[in-house]
């Protein structure tokens, strides 16, 4: 794997709408089951949390690759990777789903 070439560098301002695009992307089997709205929501109250009230500070990248054994090899196979430039934390979210 090649971080420069994997990874793709998601700007601030959309962060929380690629979250609630993958929110509502749901599984295999099953799809969220909640609204767009509720969806959104989630997705917008965890760049908060994520951002930590200092999204200037954060550079986001993501990668639909299964890039660990952990993952399933299939397309919801998803990577977040949020890096801290002031606190100089990379905090990694990941998620993968088989139902």
């Amino acid at each position: 794997m090649d971080f420069e070439e994997d990874f793709e560098r998601v700007v601030r301002s959309v962060f929380d709408g690629a979250l609630t695009d993958h929110i509502l992307d749901g599984g295999a089997y099953r799809s969220f089951p909640g609204t767009f709205f509720e969806a959104k929501e989630l997705g917008t109250r965890l760049a908060y949390e994520l951002f930590k009230g200092r999204p200037s500070d954060m550079w986001i990248y993501t990668c639909p690759l299964a890039w660990s054994e952990w993952f399933c090899g299939i397309v919801w196979d998803r990577t977040f990777v949020v890096i801290d430039t002031l606190e100089g934390t990379i905090s990694l979210h990941c998620s993968t789903t088989s139902d």
